[in-house]
């Protein structure tokens, strides 16, 4: 199966990001990929933005005229490696892949897409939106770190009363690579935490502190 991954590049190198190490990585490993091509969409989308920026546009056309030049982008890619199957690994919503994109693409072009999505806090309206727009989109949608929300997801519960697609959402809890783990007898740390809610966990040792 032709595979195209569609990786984002948040604070770290594509290949070190939790998406490349935890779902590219052993798909590679795995040999049951027939053919494989990896585009780094964030980086792409952060070139355009920038480009537009310097013009005297506002933001909405700034975002009008990256979103048209993205979907040119993919395009060209798409009509070169012709993929039978897209692995979608989503970034924070601002410099996501639209669902608009993806149905524009399935109008052209014949693919599964395979989508990936993290856990977030629920009252974020952009990141809810995105979700719900990109399950719709696609034909397999991956949670890999919230079985919980998962399972609000597919049963539409409360806030997710409004999404399409449920059924084709699934949990999958992901084992990090042996190969970055490095034993040693020095203690490095007293304590870690750990997670998937950015932004919260750096509020943790405030507030314990604020207990001692």
């Amino acid at each position: 199966m032709r595979t195209l991954f569609l990786t984002h590049e948040q604070r770290l190198l594509y290949y070190q990001e939790p998406g490349y190490t935890e779902i590219i990585l052993p798909m590679l490993k795995s040999g049951m990929l027939k053919e494989h091509c990896i585009y780094n969409y964030q980086r792409e989308w952060r070139w355009l933005y920038s480009n537009y920026e310097k013009s005297s546009a506002d933001k909405l056309e700034i975002r009008r005229k990256s979103v048209e030049t993205q979907y040119k982008l993919l395009e060209k890619k798409f009509e070169e490696f012709k993929p039978e199957l897209v692995v979608y690994i989503a970034t924070w919503p601002s410099e996501a892949i639209r669902s608009t994109v993806f149905l524009e693409l399935k109008n052209n072009f014949s693919f599964k897409l395979c989508s990936v999505i993290s856990d977030h806090q629920e009252t974020d309206t952009d990141s809810q939106t995105h979700d719900r727009c990109t399950i719709n989109a696609s034909d397999l949608t991956l949670i890999l770190d919230s079985f919980s929300r998962t399972e609000r997801i597919k049963s539409r519960a409360g806030i997710y009363s409004d999404f399409t697609n449920t059924d084709r959402v699934i949990f999958l809890p992901t084992i990090p690579l042996w190969d970055y783990f490095k034993p040693s007898k020095i203690k490095k740390y007293d304590v870690t935490l750990s997670g998937s809610l950015e932004g919260f966990r750096q509020n943790v040792p405030k507030n314990c502190s604020a207990v001692e």
